[in-house]
């Protein structure tokens, strides 16, 4: 049994007797709810992910950028052409970190290989795509259910009438199912050629499911019933990844079950129908131990003892290992063997890339070797209860993949290597517990990971309860943290890159200001009326800077015997206050509320307040016995901001680039670059605490009367009251943000050292989430900044005289565009179970048992960050240069307008169309365009200058066989300046005229162009219709044909060839011995044709007309064929061995290419005959040009040391 499992049993078994106890029980309900952890309630749903899934996911979720501190290290393997397919495959290392508990990729810890795509996805509460899993018709945080108290605030971005998405009710009776409610859509990250983000699903209604991407990418997502998730691009690219990975996530009948949670690129197909295929080994139970550890520590108000709980997981997962890649080209291999750090888990030994013929293009051999853990941080394997993976060995938790070296190898064996040097500060075992808040190693050899209340009260306000609670120390350590981090990295030339990090900083809180809460509560739990602790009101202090506050009190009785008391002595009197003290030390009022008779009186209010010093006071009157159990207190609690921004600057959230050291002795070429930092934020820091307010306001209620009772059974009303809890957990979820870094940077100095020294100094938006952070329940997610990261200003300057110079300023202006606002609540269930308010219309005005559930809501926000405003600057000789840019948007996000004015005052604009722009045009192509989602494509411009057009150009597209692509090519015509209207109906303004026509073929591939006032020219595809291998100038596609016969699937139009290949060619590898005869036909009449080739033998008999000899060189002899005219088809026999086959009209020129597939050109002939010819080095690199008589024009060299 899975740890989600035994969570939920745990919960459904509590609660099923927490129904007993009320129904026959009454007397120990408080024994049973000191029982309930409020953990388990609000209890992440953890999904598992394989080491490559979360290496993907990483740079979503933190993506290299200086905003982040994190450097582009990658290094370039290979990238698969195919027609407009275009797919990179690299190495790639992220610097943020190594985290104790990660697990390495199957190329190593910290490095991923970006070959192909992933969607991973977040279970939230519980999965999407589950029975009742979607959020649909749940309330919202709108006046019919007021958000919570104790949740966040949120300040909702303009406009504030945007859809939310979660339709309002105030009607539907959610019946025993509440406690079943998912408001929380799961969370899926994308990666894959091109884009990168963050999406959710949502149900609009029962039939209509759509994908919002967090970030504007126009992205059309999908997921069906087989579990295949599809993405289609804004240029109608389809994306699908049906190899999916599986782990265990919690059901809506309870238990676990294996839920689909990530999912990998299976299949491309472009909008010209090429396709790259990705295929995967079978799924394999990859388990990873211990890996998260959940530890919880809870108290409640009227219990002196603390609950202290511990659990960890079962992570296993079935994940698909990368096999190959296949395109129209070859085939990329990936060879695989066991590791010993990883139950069942793969490393990658080998990569090679194939042509279709079976020839090795390239070739990378990965060396491996383990970091090895120390066993003095700890070895908390099994210690913590939860379900541990059998077997589950020492090598397992102590080992971490290392690579060590990448060896690019040549056909000759000689090896090209990369090596690769690490900090070799010791890493702990992954099952210890030394981590600091983010998951980083930090030395300490903790036995817990509840952290140390004096310690946490550093980044944000921990309750008074915790302060002396003595726990963990998660403080990061910057020495520790850069345990494994790559330091070096060393190129076959003999040089070398070297990196140097420092722990990040930031201001010790979330957002520049805490929200602090004071309170008082105030009852007489004592028979005896006058009782010395209570008769004195309890009061509670606090300092402010003038502002508004947020006051919640209640004044509360269960019994009619306290009358009014708006008059008479305090002390017999119930009341709530809020004071403000006098220079003197003396207090006075600034407002009180008294009892007045009602049972419940409370308000939430919001008060403005003068700076100072003031103090909440509750009193409840002595003569009378109150409790929290009976209804009957004075509770007064007051949330107000505290700034913090004078703070001292803290450390964590992993690392930092401080210093880059790049050396090339074969250019020699060196430079050093250093990085500092300026103002900081903590964006997304670990909440490992909790306040859990109960009022009965707050809550919405749940009937739980089975149809067999009689009658509703009588229950109690649980009144306001406090639990707080401090947990763990060693998961760091994934934020709602594109940019979902712990730490960002709004200042940051980029600083040459060396022979190009300068600066470059860059501003970047930085604005804090406005969260209660204290007040949030486990697993909320931070408040998403849209625009953090983005770019605002850079600076150049050059280094002279003894001085920097500004050179060069890029400032920039942003705006959200397209913002849709989504909510989310967590919901926690109260035990034991509680009567529902009498107001709630949709449930029966007398007591019944029913539950109380708390929604705690929270804003996910989506927008795309256009850019709105550039200004270049330059500087020279006491003068400024500028150039302001103003960007307009289409309703899809795609620039409509870009508006250019220069230091001269002159005003250039460029408009732009795209097919979403056009409405009721007749076109049927634009439709296809629209259905396809190719919406990214321009269809028109108009370019002005000071208002008049000077030019534009616009592009219809066309349909054949399924296929669309462009077609007719027009552009303005005009000689000077004028009003051109644009149009969206259809109708081309007469301006524009036709330059061009643009044919394609079935596979994408340019057929021909046909400029209006020039000859056409028409291209010939081979190698399985990846290279052009013929262009020829004035003919039509249906007057020619060539082959080259290199090789046997493809023949250039001409018919009767067979696939047997003769050794040796004049211009490549293979030559073709006639057997039988080859022949075109079907030929357009009114032409004279020329059929040319070259022979090693006497001329081949080609419709029985003479031969004429060209030239001739190393047994090869150049023939041509004049034809007579309206000859419409062509046969040629003989038993010659022939090689560059063409046939074009006279009046044509024909310039024909033989290729090394996947190397490169072998050699072009242009019409005369004449050769050009290339050949490579034994790692497929360019190495010489020759003539026509293969004498060398052109050499290459590559210089690189000594290889072991």
């Amino acid at each position: 049994m899975t740890l989600n499992s035994r969570l939920q049993n745990f919960t459904l078994a509590a609660a099923g007797r927490q129904f007993f106890f009320i129904a026959f029980a009454l007397a120990i309900v408080e024994s049973t709810l000191a029982q309930t952890n409020i953990i388990s309630q609000y209890q992440q749903n953890v999904t598992v992910k394989s080491p490559e899934t979360a290496a993907f996911a990483k740079y979503v979720e933190i993506p290299v950028s200086l905003f982040n501190g994190i450097p582009d290290i990658s290094i370039p393997l290979y990238e698969i052409v195919d027609g407009d397919i275009r797919l990179p495959i690299s190495l790639k290392y992220h610097a943020a970190g190594i985290r104790v508990n990660e697990e390495s990729s199957n190329v190593g810890l910290g490095w991923s290989l970006d070959a192909g795509g992933n969607i991973s996805v977040e279970v939230r509460n519980r999965y999407d795509f589950e029975m009742a899993a979607f959020a649909s018709t749940y309330p919202l945080p709108s006046q019919h259910y007021s958000i919570p108290f104790d949740a966040a605030r949120y300040t909702v971005e303009q406009p504030l009438n945007c859809s939310y998405y979660l339709e309002d009710t105030t009607s539907v009776n959610y019946g025993t199912t509440v406690m079943d409610l998912d408001g929380e859509p799961d969370m899926y990250v994308y990666n894959f050629p091109g884009y990168s983000g963050k999406f959710l699903f949502k149900r609009y209604s029962e039939t209509l499911v759509k994908s919002e991407s967090l970030n504007g990418d126009n992205i059309w997502f999908s997921h069906d019933a087989v579990g295949t998730m599809k993405a289609v691009s804004p240029d109608g690219f389809q994306f699908s990844f049906a190899a999916a990975e599986a782990s265990p996530v919690k059901t809506y009948l309870g238990g676990t079950q294996l839920m689909n949670t990530s999912f990998q690129l299976t299949n491309i197909k472009s909008a010209l129908n090429r396709t790259v295929s990705l295929h995967y080994a079978p799924r394999a139970a990859i388990g990873a131990g211990t890996r998260s550890v959940s530890f919880s520590f809870e108290a409640h108000i009227g219990s002196n003892t603390p609950q202290n709980s511990s659990t960890q997981s079962n992570p296993e997962s079935l994940a698909p290992q990368l096999d190959s890649i296949r395109f129209s080209a070859g085939t990329i291999k990936f060879i695989k063997s066991a590791r010993q750090d990883l139950l069942n888990g793969q490393k990658i030994d080998e990569i090679r890339v194939v042509n279709n013929a079976g020839q090795i293009i390239k070739r990378y051999i990965f060396n491996y070797d383990y970091f090895q853990g120390d066993l003095m941080y700890g070895d908390r394997y099994g210690q913590f209860g939860g379900t541990v993976l059998p077997s589950y060995t020492s090598n397992f938790r102590k080992l971490r993949l290392k690579l060590v070296s990448l060896d690019e190898v040549g056909s000759d064996g000689a090896v090209l290597r990369h090596e690769f040097v690490y900090n070799n500060t010791s890493l702990p075992y992954k099952t210890s517990l030394a981590t600091d808040y983010w998951g980083n190693f930090n030395g300490v050899n903790n036995n817990t990971l509840l952290p140390t209340g004096a310690q946490l009260m550093k980044y944000y306000r921990v309750h008074d309860w915790f302060m002396n609670y003595i726990g963990a120390n998660r403080e990061a350590d910057t020495v520790k943290m850069q345990a494994g981090i790559l330091t070096e990295i060393r190129y076959p030339t003999g040089g070398s890159i070297k990196f140097t990090y420092e722990s990040n900083r930031f201001r010790n809180s979330i957002n520049g200001s805490q929200v602090q809460n004071r309170g008082a509560t105030d009852f007489n739990p004592l028979a005896t009326s006058q009782d010395v602790v209570y008769n004195n009101p309890v009061s509670n202090e606090f300092t402010i800077l003038a502002q508004v506050v947020k006051i919640n009190y209640a004044l509360t009785k269960s019994s009619s015997e306290l009358m009014n008391c708006t008059a008479g002595p305090l002390g017999d009197c119930m009341w709530a206050s809020i004071e403000k003290k006098n220079a003197n030390g003396t207090w006075s009022i600034f407002e009180s509320w008294r009892y007045q008779g009602t049972n419940v009186m409370s308000n939430i209010l919001n008060l403005s307040l003068p700076a100072g010093t003031y103090r909440v006071q509750a009193h409840y009157p002595d003569q009378f016995v109150g409790d929290i159990r009976n209804n009957s207190y004075a509770t007064i609690d007051v949330q107000y901001f505290v700034s913090t921004q004078d703070n001292a600057t803290l450390k964590g959230g992993g690392l930092r680039i401080k210093r880059i050291e790049f050396n090339e002795p074969v250019t020699n070429t060196s430079w050093k670059k250093k990085y500092t930092y300026g103002e900081s934020l903590n964006l997304n820091m670990p909440i490992m605490t909790y306040e859990d307010k109960n009022d009965q306001k707050l809550v919405m209620c749940f009937e739980t009367r089975t149809p067999t009772q009689a009658a509703p059974v009588p229950c109690l009303v649980e009144r306001p009251g406090k639990i707080v809890s401090l947990y763990s957990d060693t998961f760091v979820r994934y934020s709602n943000s594109a940019n979902g870094s712990p730490v960002g940077y709004r200042f940051v100095t980029e600083e040459f050292d060396g022979a190009q020294s300068g600066k470059t100094e860059y501003v970047f938006t930085l604005r804090a989430p406005r969260d209660s952070v204290e007040r949030l329940p486990p697993g909320i997610p931070t408040e998403n900044i849209l625009d953090n990261g983005l770019m605002k200003f850079r600076r150049d300057f050059k280094f002279e005289n003894n001085m920097y110079v500004k050179v060069k300023e890029v400032e920039n202006e942003y705006y959200l565009f397209n913002k849709k606002l989504f909510w989310g609540f967590k919901t926690v269930i109260k035990f034991p179970l509680v009567s529902c308010p009498l107001e709630q219309a949709h449930f029966q005005t007398n007591c019944k048992t029913c539950g109380m559930e708390i929604l705690h809501f929270y804003p996910i926000r989506a927008a795309k960050a256009a850019l709105k405003t550039s200004f270049e600057r330059f500087y020279e000789n006491g003068l400024t240069f500028e150039t302001r840019k103003d960007f307009q948007y289409n309703s899809m996000g795609y620039v409509s307008s870009e508006s250019i004015q220069n230091s001269n005052n002159i005003f250039s604009t460029k408009e732009i169309k795209y097919p979403n722009d056009y409405v009721a045009t007749g076109w049927t192509w634009l439709n296809d365009l629209k259905s396809k989602n190719m919406m990214s494509s321009p269809l028109e411009t108009l370019e002005k200058v000071n208002g008049k057009v000077i030019g534009g150009s616009f592009t219809k597209y066309k349909t054949t066989s399924g296929l669309t692509t462009p077609n007719e090519l027009y552009a303005i015509e005009t000689t000077a300046p004028k009003v051109i209207a644009s149009t969206t109906t259809g109708t081309v303004p007469a301006e524009f005229k036709l330059k061009g026509t643009i044919e394609f073929d079935g596979s994408g591939n340019i057929k021909s162009i046909q400029p209006t006032s020039n000859t056409i020219t028409t291209y010939v595809w081979g190698y399985s219709n990846n290279y052009q291998t013929a262009s020829v100038v004035n003919a039509l596609s249906t007057h020619i044909a060539y082959t080259s016969f290199e090789t046997s699937e493809g023949t250039g139009g001409w018919s009767g060839v067979s696939a047997s290949r003769a050794i040796g060619g004049v211009s490549g590898e293979r030559s073709y011995t006639i057997s039988g005869s080859i022949t075109k036909t079907s030929l357009p009449a009114g032409k004279i044709y020329v059929v040319s080739y070259w022979s090693s033998g006497a001329a081949a008999n080609v419709n029985n007309v003479a031969a004429q000899v060209l030239k001739s060189r190393n047994g090869w002899t150049l023939y041509r064929h004049v034809m007579a005219a309206n000859v419409t088809s062509i046969t040629i026999s003989g038993s010659v061995t022939i090689d560059e086959l063409r046939l074009y009209p006279q009046e044509a020129q024909m310039t024909t290419y033989v290729y090394e597939p996947l190397k490169g050109l072998k050699s072009s002939c242009d019409p005369n005959g004449v050769f050009t010819y290339y050949e490579y080095d034994n790692f497929n690199r360019l190495l010489t040009v020759s003539d026509d008589q293969k004498k060398i024009v052109k050499h290459y060299q590559y210089h690189y040391r000594t290889q072991q």
